[in-house]
């Protein structure tokens, strides 16, 4: 599973670059509490890179702070990680 942690435009680079990697580890400790093992799970964060929408607004704001989650076969894994 491939997590990867955003924030919305709001404060400095550093600050959401920070921020998206403290949300992605939360959402990657509270998995891995639930059983789900650390070692199929990959996690990135990009801080405020990759806004859903490019007008900034209360509600865009809102879903900017997000951690998305990407299922991926182990078969899928496997071939990418071979292509390299």
């Amino acid at each position: 599973m491939d997590l990867s942690g955003y924030a919305d435009r709001r404060g400095s680079a550093e600050f959401n670059q920070q921020l998206s990697e403290q949300r992605v580890q939360a959402v990657r400790d509270f998995l891995i509490q639930q059983g789900v093992q650390g070692d199929r799970l990959t996690a990135s964060a990009y801080g405020a890179s990759a806004p859903l929408s490019q007008n900034e607004s209360l509600e865009g704001d809102f879903f900017d702070r997000r951690v998305t989650l990407r299922l991926q076969s182990p078969d899928a894994a496997l071939a990418a990680n071979n292509q390299q």
